[in-house]
């Protein structure tokens, strides 16, 4: 049922304006927890939408200042996200978003387990202190969508959003909101949008996004949203290209892991890729066709990658088998009730009580998948971002085999850029993670781990991080900071 509710905008955070209020809109949500959140409008432009926080005392990082809240929409989706101040300078420290793939993960699964400030214990346990937070020198977002993900859901009936295009433009109504509503910290600084895997789609194509609607400020309105970079980590954002790197990955030793298949799987396989590769060409020549993308989507997920899987090793880490037992631990927190309420997760629509934590939702995947989102390019957006002043870091754990190294540089090398001939001219070269001793000379500098090799021309670089596999934070989280805190402060690829 809709209807209409006259909310009261109170002033949240330090130093906190907000814009006019719309002050009658229709939400059709009967099952808010509006007793713990306050309700703030930000933006007369997007009537549609509202901001409901609180700050959560007590959790993961109890010392720096939090946001946890739902962005609502007159569309029947709530959309979850919590945020933490930078430890360092949060008044002028830049602000990283991140967002977890999927389609269909929490970005919980990159608060608690990777690059949060703290980190999942068993049994419910309370999590402990991350020393390589990525908000050691930001403030960090953390995003759950698309909806029904994590603590984030949808009103009865509602048909989601499937595709990403769809999701995007709630994506951009959320920043200007809660920049408007933070805007001495959040709103005011550098932006930074980051994440893993199928965000190598979401984060192309809402940079795209930001981009054209801050080309349009003068006659909308709308905040200039100050977007200057994206990171993308073991991201998958070029099908065709990266479908074929399944071959040399599991079939020879250039890994360094394999071969990881047999010879015969590895003819099956090869003999795939033309008809996948032919398949994928249709979708990206009609990108509105589900039905093409969803055949290239089938066709290929199930000639080149059934014979890894039937390996029993990790589609994410090649020298691993079995689960993530983080996974089990970070759903046991966050679904204590203690824990839920202090951040003010709404009550399930259902009327069990509050909304429970949903770690990764097939549903919202299936979705996907039958929209054909997920055999569609997204690399002529990484194009126009760097074009339009967005400088764009690729990062890859060299143990992952679902979103890997040769795919991921194969894709990099080919972009449709002014500076192609130029990046793919530069070789690779070894990155650290700490700078050489002043004056010590080669010997000292040598004996430094190498924490991988990166190519860098102007905006663009791509690096990959020895012995990570595709949660790279979560396997080398000293070398994670290190990449995140110079390419943020410097456009730098860690230290020569």
């Amino acid at each position: 049922m809709r209807f209409f509710v006259s909310w009261t905008v109170l002033v949240v955070g330090i130093g906190c304006s907000l814009a006019a209020v719309v002050p009658q809109i229709p939400f059709g949500s009967p099952t808010l927890s509006s007793e713990t959140l306050t309700t703030a409008h930000a933006r007369p432009e997007f009537p549609g939408h509202r901001l409901r926080v609180r700050e959560p005392k007590g959790l993961c990082d109890a010392d720096v200042k939090q946001v946890s809240g739902y962005l609502d929409t007159d569309g029947g989706h709530h959309f979850f996200f919590w945020s933490f101040e930078s430890r360092n300078d949060p008044k002028n420290d830049p602000v990283i978003l991140w967002m977890n793939g999927g389609p269909g993960c929490s970005s919980f699964t990159g608060l608690l387990q990777e690059l949060g400030p703290c980190k999942a214990q068993p049994h419910g346990q309370d999590p402990v202190f991350n020393p390589y937070s990525w908000n050691s020198n930001a403030s960090i977002i953390f995003l759950d969508q698309p909806v029904d993900v994590g603590f984030s859901w949808s009103d009865h009936g509602d048909k989601g959003i499937y595709t990403t295009e769809a999701a995007a433009r709630d994506f951009y109504a959320f920043l200007q909101i809660l920049f408007e509503a933070y805007s001495d910290t959040l709103g005011s600084s550098e932006f930074h949008i980051a994440g893993e895997s199928y965000a190598g789609r979401y984060i192309p194509l809402f940079t795209d996004y930001i981009v054209k609607q801050n080309a349009r400020v003068h006659e909308t309105g709308n905040r200039k949203i100050n977007l200057a970079s994206t990171l993308i980590g073991n991201g998958f954002t070029d099908p065709l290209l990266q479908y074929a790197s399944y071959a040399p990955v599991a079939c020879t030793n250039e890994t360094g892991y394999g071969p990881l298949i047999s010879e015969r799987e590895c003819t099956k396989l090869k003999a795939a890729i033309p008809r996948c590769e032919q398949l994928v060409k249709a979708c990206y020549g009609d990108v509105h066709n589900s039905a093409l993308c969803v055949a290239a989507y089938v066709f290929c997920e199930a000639r080149l990658t059934s014979a890894y899987a039937a390996t029993g090793l990790s589609m994410y880490d090649m020298t691993k088998k079995g689960d993530y037992v983080e996974n089990k631990w970070i759903e046991e927190w966050l679904n204590k009730d203690s824990v839920r309420r202090e951040l003010g997760v709404d009550v399930d629509k259902h009327g069990h009580g509050v909304k429970k934590f949903v770690g990764c939702s097939d549903k919202v995947f299936r979705h996907f998948e039958q929209t054909g989102d997920t055999a569609k390019p997204s690399f002529h957006q990484v194009a126009n971002g760097l074009e339009n002043g967005v400088d764009t870091l690729i990062y890859v754990g060299t143990k992952d085999f679902i979103c890997n190294f040769h795919g991921n540089q194969a894709w990099t090398l080919a972009l449709p850029w002014s500076h192609k001939d130029e990046f793919s001219a530069e070789p690779l070269r070894p990155w650290y993670a700490a700078p050489s001793s002043e004056g010590s000379g080669d010997r000292i500098e040598d004996e430094r781990p190498r924490a991988g090799e990166y190519r860098q021309f102007g905006s663009l670089a791509f690096a990959g991080v020895d012995g990570a596999g595709h949660f790279v934070p979560y396997d080398k989280p000293a070398e994670a900071l290190a990449l995140v805190n110079r390419w943020i402060f410097k456009r730098k690829v860690g230290y020569e």
